[in-house]
């Protein structure tokens, strides 16, 4: 059923769309989008205070969603897809809450602020990314080359398992294993 298959209906299982499309069939994901739109609205409307601010945040999310579902191992979708479309909510509402405080604010205060908030949003991405960097190198090789080869090069499971000669279950395997050691090194 992977592949060129153009019968992806609504009453086609999540799983089967979702490993379609991350097996590169774009027909899979649009059918799956379609037919959580309802619930990705319905998560927006809940969260956002404007109708055409849900509308534009659900137009945002097909974008998201493409990269997102590409990059992770879901196992149980709509659980997935509800966290995922209730932060990129409350992320547009701090982003609207800090816009609107910045533009209260006039003269040099608000240039001090804004330049004080970009240095210190800097630092914390330094920090981060040297935590991050110290993290990587310190998980196992495999580990390391399968989380290297996707999120900093991009490849799908596919393309890793086809580079490194390890099998699909096993590159998937050290990239949830890699990411879980990344976030307890990240933690501590």
């Amino acid at each position: 059923m992977l592949g060129g298959n153009n019968k992806w209906t609504a009453n086609t299982a999540d799983e089967q769309l979702i490993a379609a499309y991350q097996g590169g069939d774009q027909r899979a994901f649009d059918v799956l989008f379609k037919k959580h739109l309802h619930r990705i609205l319905g998560i927006c409307a809940n969260t956002l205070d404007r109708e055409e601010d849900c509308k534009d945040a659900a137009m945002d999310l097909y974008v998201v969603l493409r990269r997102e579902i590409i990059r992770h191992e879901i196992h149980q979708f709509e659980g997935w897809l509800y966290t995922l479309v209730r932060n990129y909510c409350r992320k547009l509402i701090r982003e609207r809450k800090q816009q609107q405080q910045m533009e209260t604010l006039d003269g040099p205060w608000a240039d001090f602020l804004q330049e004080n908030n970009n240095l210190q949003q800097q630092q914390q991405d330094e920090e981060l990314l040297h935590n991050l960097k110290k993290a990587i190198q310190e998980l196992k090789p495999d580990q390391k080359e399968c989380i290297s080869l996707f999120y900093l090069d991009g490849h799908s499971y596919k393309e890793i398992a086809n580079l490194t000669g390890l099998s699909l279950n096993k590159v998937k395997s050290n990239i949830q294993n890699g990411k879980r050691n990344i976030r307890i090194a990240l933690a501590t």
